[in-house]
């Protein structure tokens, strides 16, 4: 007999914007690199991207240095 346990995760989405001295920055690569989920900030610089606690996010463009951010409960 084989067991397995199935663990439920509680994703949610982040909503935010990625800006550059206070001017919004579009088409930056907002990549979850647990899941590989992977969204573009628009015009505005905004984006939504689903997340859990301990999932690392990575910003990535070719104009800007790549900037990670490990989600937390607080963010």
């Amino acid at each position: 007999m084989a067991l397995s346990f199935v663990r439920a995760q509680k994703y949610k989405l982040l909503t935010g914007y990625v800006f550059d001295s206070e001017t919004q920055v579009s088409n930056i690569n907002v990549i979850n690199t647990s899941r590989g989920n992977v969204e573009v900030t628009d015009i505005n610089g905004l984006f939504e991207i689903s997340v859990s606690i301990g999932e690392k996010l990575v910003f990535s463009s070719i104009q800007y240095e790549k900037y990670e951010l490990i989600i937390t409960e607080n963010i």
